[in-house]
């Protein structure tokens, strides 16, 4: 691994990840108070003095489209700020898909909190802007960093050490034996292979002659020995297969990118899929009913609707607008569920960019869900499934295994 791969995430970068993740949770907090208070008088009043003056009253839009307006931009604000949490997170362990996807939320983030209100909201997106500025971008690019963002630490004390042997390396292979000429011998003295003879006549000494080496070919003609005694062991050459830490893999085994095997697939990646594929399978069923039932009893309906809720009939409301509303809630609803479940079919074949894509998916679910639960309390249970869905991806172990894989290029 490379240095600047190795580089610790600046501070910069963690000041405006986590700006991200928390100025995120509160514009969410923020898109529940502001539909909570949707229909009170202070909002009413606020929306009348906006069409009053300029530029509201250049839009030509009435009282309720403005409501609608800021309905739909609470809803859009609530969903970004979602994803733009869990992304903020991921671009904190240096995910570039993550921080492309940020710059893409920021936009939504800042129309539809500038309509939703809020100051949070530009927050956010100034933090994803900076994410694009050094030292961000050579980090994110796994370059060295500009030499003014560097810690006092990376100046001439990591140089020198970063030139200082290392003690625990592990000696190089060579053909060249100790004894010889700026090699070292076994007993630590350059150009000596060993001690002198002590049955030679006074005054000489016996020609240094070949030791055992823990590594190495051993000497022609010479018996291999082992290192510290024992019995001899036969010399693995650079021909054969190793099975050390530094040699290839046993068969059977994929490697991991950097000599360790790839860990198995963890069970929570399972359990994301299936529930994903499960809950994708009840709403498309839900939806398709849905439709069924108020295409063949639309006066049935209308009656329910004008007793139980007589404003929505005074503001227009039709059996007709009910069937169009319907169909096109389950269009997107079946659309959602459709890609959702291609998300965990990838991201269950170890893709990155699916494992992304499920969690922003289940994080969004999870918001609607809670909002729809209000109205439909067994709505939790969907909740709780898409709960578990992106904390189980969002693992320890499942993003080591997802990071194995996107080393190998699967």
């Amino acid at each position: 691994m490379s240095p600047s791969a190795q580089q610790p995430r600046p501070p910069q970068v963690t000041f405006s990840g986590w700006l991200v993740v928390g100025g995120s949770v509160i514009v969410l907090l923020g898109a529940f108070e502001a539909m909570a208070a949707l229909r009170t008088l202070e909002t009413r009043e606020m929306l009348q003095q906006f069409l009053a003056e300029a530029p509201g009253s250049s839009l030509g839009l009435s009282f309720e489209g403005a409501r609608e307006m800021r309905r739909v931009a609470i809803l859009v604000l609530g969903a970004c700020a979602t994803a733009a949490a869990v992304l903020g997170f991921l671009a904190l362990r240096r995910d570039r898909f993550a921080r492309v996807v940020l710059s893409v939320l920021a936009v939504p983030i800042f129309v539809a909190g500038s309509i939703a209100g809020g100051f949070a909201s530009a927050v956010v997106t100034v933090s994803i802007v900076m994410l694009w500025l050094e030292p961000a971008r050579s980090w994110f690019a796994g370059r060295p960093l500009p030499e003014r963002f560097r810690l006092p630490r990376e100046g001439g004390a990591a140089r020198r050490d970063r030139d200082r042997p290392d003690p625990f390396a592990v000696p190089p292979r060579h053909d060249q034996q100790p004894g010889q000429p700026g090699q070292p011998g076994p007993h630590g003295k350059a150009g000596q292979s060993g001690q002198p003879d002590q049955h030679a006549p006074h005054g000489q000494h016996a020609q240094p002659g070949p030791q055992a080496q823990p590594w190495g070919p051993p000497p022609a003609g010479q018996p291999t020995q082992a290192p510290w005694g024992g019995q001899p062991a036969p010399y693995q050459g650079f021909g054969e297969p190793q099975r050390g830490p530094w040699g290839p893999a046993p068969a059977g085994r994929h490697s991991g990118g950097y000599g360790g095997p790839v860990p198995p697939r963890p069970a929570a990646v399972l359990v994301a899929a299936v529930l994903t594929w499960v809950a994708t399978t009840l709403v498309t069923v839900a939806m398709v009913v849905l439709v069924v039932v108020v295409a063949s009893s639309p006066d049935q309906l209308m009656d329910e609707i004008r007793a139980t809720q007589p404003d929505l009939v005074e503001q227009g409301v039709t059996s007709d607008l009910l069937l169009s509303t319907a169909v096109t809630m389950a269009i997107v609803m079946i659309a959602w569920a459709v890609a959702s479940a291609v998300f965990a079919a990838y991201a269950l074949r170890g893709a990155g960019w699916a494992r992304v894509a499920l969690v922003i998916s289940a994080g969004v679910a999870a918001v609607l869900g809670v909002v729809a639960a209000l109205a439909a309390p067994q709505l939790v249970l969907f909740v709780l499934a898409a709960a578990v869905t992106a904390g189980s991806l969002l693992r320890r172990d499942v993003g080591r295994w997802y990071d194995a894989r996107g080393r190998m290029g699967r």
